[in-house]
């Protein structure tokens, strides 16, 4: 039934959210999200995210205050919740630092000259950071905001 009103029915129509997220994708386009915004019965593009900048969103902030914590230091070794102490840390959980970490330390830490290892031992789990020091004085706070354009506090 096409646009036609029927009779004897109520028929409501619901003006347009303010804000609206469409995700596009296709053979031919690279995955991207626009926020549009709805004003004097146009479409404004308010915002537009492509599929780097969603994946930057994703990553843990947990991980970017590793580098923060780091910065100052050369080595660490240590328990995911000795490390939690350390930090002062209480968003996240030590089994959510093993995974994090496990996922996504070749990704961040390791573009910024943090290595990462674990070892097992008898009792635990140990983390261990090594800082590899580069030519450049860029410290790594900056390399961060270099390479995801925003610092996380």
């Amino acid at each position: 039934m096409s646009g036609r009103l029927l009779p004897g029915r109520r028929q409501s129509r619901q003006p347009p959210p303010d804000n609206l997220l469409h995700m596009v994708s296709g053979r031919d386009v690279e995955y991207q999200e626009l926020t549009l915004q709805f004003n004097d019965l146009v479409w404004k593009l308010v915002e537009r995210k492509n599929s780097e900048d969603i994946h930057k969103a994703e990553l843990p902030k947990f991980l970017f205050r590793v580098v923060d914590f780091m910065e100052c230091r050369t080595e660490w070794v240590g328990t995911a919740t000795e490390l939690l102490t350390e930090m002062k840390e209480q968003e996240v959980t030590p089994n959510m630092v093993t995974k994090y970490l496990g996922q996504f330390a070749y990704e961040v830490l390791e573009p910024l000259g943090i290595e990462y290892r674990t070892k097992r031992t008898g009792k635990s789990r140990l983390i261990k950071f090594l800082r590899r020091d580069g030519d450049d004085k860029i410290g790594l706070v900056h390399a961060v905001e270099l390479l995801f354009g925003e610092r996380v506090v």
